[in-house]
């Protein structure tokens, strides 16, 4: 607690001294654009002198000084603002990350999506994607959807007996033959469907 209040102390004043140095580093070019003469004048005469020269190379010197040491302190805000401000995302990020590590943790899943809780990261058409599973049961006669069941397993195994059981409930006392590709049948399916017929 006490860790994270000085952390939080630390980028406030990093944030406020990149805006200090940015005013200052443009009070200062601005200084040295609009008043450069006078500034070369006012600082250059001597004590007491009621009138008096002024090189141009001094006139030079007051304009460029301060543009320059503007410049300078404008570019060390801008550092400082960048190198703050990827402290904080990095903070930011480590937070969110144990937080979501937490959750895992006690729901006991393997995997999280931030953008839809529901989805899972599957194979799909030779990448991983962040999808749904979609299960159809589609009448060979009529072409006719009977059923369909959108899960968020990571592959089609075991959704057979699933499906049978749903297409079972549409057709009630009707036989029924069900035909299913090779990846989604298990030894446990098949028995699930024996069981229930």
């Amino acid at each position: 607690m006490i860790n994270n209040f000085i952390q939080k102390k630390k980028m406030f004043w990093s944030f406020f001294s990149s805006i200090a140095f940015s005013i200052i580093g443009q009070i200062l070019i601005f200084n040295g654009l609009l008043h450069d003469k006078e500034n070369a004048l006012n600082n250059s005469r001597p004590k007491g002198a009621s009138s008096w020269s002024t090189s141009d190379e001094a006139i030079k010197a007051f304009t460029y000084l301060p543009i320059l040491s503007g410049l300078l302190l404008l570019i060390l805000a801008i550092i400082i603002f960048t190198i703050t401000f990827y402290f904080w995302i990095k903070n930011t990020s480590v937070h969110e990350l144990q937080v979501m590590k937490q959750e895992l943790k006690e729901t006991g899943e393997n995997q999280i999506c931030v953008t839809d809780p529901d989805a899972k990261s599957m194979k799909n058409n030779g990448k991983h994607e962040v999808c749904f599973n979609v299960q159809t049961v589609v009448d060979s006669r009529y072409k006719l959807i009977v059923d369909c069941d959108t899960v968020n397993d990571v592959n089609d195994r075991g959704q057979l007996s699933n499906m049978a059981e749903k297409t079972k409930q549409v057709f009630r006392n009707q036989k029924i033959t069900i035909l299913a590709i090779q990846d989604i049948i298990t030894i446990l399916s098949i028995n699930r469907l024996q069981a229930s017929s």
